[in-house]
């Protein structure tokens, strides 16, 4: 399967997908899914990112990480680290934006439930 480039200009022309893949400059390649889960790859330069979203629940392991930046709503930012084989579930709950802010590309492999 070919990976998926998306820019935000696509996703404010109103492009909609049954699954939101919403990584905004990063190289998104579902490797899996059903009715319930969605498996996929993710890598991601620095300084690229994704835009203002509500993600769903997903363990994420990071193959090789990095460090981000999210941007929440309210403008609040925070600061998150992640190392080269970690593993953890993210379930924020209020929509954020993210940058890449490390030195290095990001490559991660996520399920996220539908």
């Amino acid at each position: 399967m070919k990976p998926f480039r998306f820019s935000i200009p696509t996703i404010l022309l109103g492009v909609t997908f049954a699954v939101p893949l919403y990584a905004a400059d990063c190289t998104v390649k579902i490797l899996d899914q059903n009715d319930k889960v969605m498996v996929q790859e993710t890598i991601c330069a620095p300084g690229a990112g994704s835009p203002m979203l509500k993600r769903p629940m997903r363990v994420v392991h990071y193959i090789k990480g990095t460090t981000y930046k999210r941007t929440y709503e309210d403008g609040s930012t925070e600061t998150v680290t992640f190392k080269d084989g970690e593993t953890t579930i993210l379930d924020i709950a209020k929509p954020y934006s993210y940058v890449n802010v490390g030195k290095t590309e990001a490559h991660m492999v996520s399920v996220a439930i539908k």
